[in-house]
């Protein structure tokens, strides 16, 4: 039998933003995805919430605008926040992962993923 989706999913991130998947953690308050600079979440829904889609799609139409308006770059982004609860404490910036990996410098303008060895400043 093939491993979990969710997994492969937590290897995968792992991989990408340059990080180690913590295993068997669940019931624990460990991150899925250790890193020098994130604690990393991740996951999986069958489901699509297509509110969010709507709102970063917007986001992205006007970024490509700005770009065209002035030349500069915008990270296209969502910020969720829930009724009754306080702005910076508990809303959540959305932010697709291709565009994340560019605005940190791990994609080039083509999409192809650069690879360097980051190091922890302390």
């Amino acid at each position: 039998m093939g491993e979990a989706a969710w997994k492969s999913d937590e290897r995968r991130v792992a991989e990408i933003l340059g990080g180690v998947r913590v295993p068997g953690r669940r019931g624990t308050d460990e991150v899925d995805v250790t890193h020098p600079r994130f604690a990393v979440e991740v996951k999986r829904r069958t489901q699509r919430m297509r509110y969010l889609d709507e709102a970063m799609e917007q986001a992205v139409k006007a970024s490509v605008k700005g770009f065209e308006a002035d030349g500069r770059e915008r990270l296209p982004m969502v910020v969720l926040h829930y009724t009754g609860t306080q702005m910076e404490a508990s809303a959540l910036v959305i932010v697709r992962l291709g565009s994340f990996l560019k605005f940190l410098g791990r994609l080039d303008d083509d999409n192809r993923e650069i690879y360097f060895q980051e190091t922890l400043v302390t």
